[in-house]
């Protein structure tokens, strides 16, 4: 996607100490619609151009939404991510969505289901 480097975004911890400034763009999507993108870990981090993926049959691809700093679907479950998630783990249809904080300053995300799990959808 197109990108333009505006300038870089400066850093803070927890603690309020200020750390590197770090790569930021502005990034246009195919539809036209603009976001600021903030490069935590600079333009390397280590979900940069991953991809592409192939899903197995009956699984799911989970996306974070902290983009390159999630350790969604493309980070294997060995490797501490999330990895594709089976079908039978699906509980339900996520009512409810909490956010807390998980060590490090990382949040932790708990969706509560309450209506059963639809069947999986197979594509031809």
């Amino acid at each position: 996607m197109p990108r333009e480097a505006i300038e870089k975004a400066q850093t803070e911890d927890l603690y309020g100490h200020f750390g590197p400034a770090v790569p930021t763009y502005i990034e246009t999507l195919p539809n036209g619609v603009k976001h600021k993108i903030i490069e935590i870990q600079g333009d390397d981090g280590f979900n940069d151009n991953a991809g592409p993926f192939v899903v197995p049959a009956n699984h799911y691809f989970m996306m974070g939404d902290n983009r390159d700093n999630s350790t969604d679907s493309r980070v294997p479950a060995d490797q501490g991510g999330v990895g594709y998630v089976p079908f039978e783990n699906l509980e339900g249809k996520a009512r409810s969505v909490l956010l807390g904080r998980r060590g490090r300053g990382g949040l932790g995300i708990l969706a509560l289901a309450a209506d059963p799990a639809p069947e999986p959808h197979v594509s031809s």
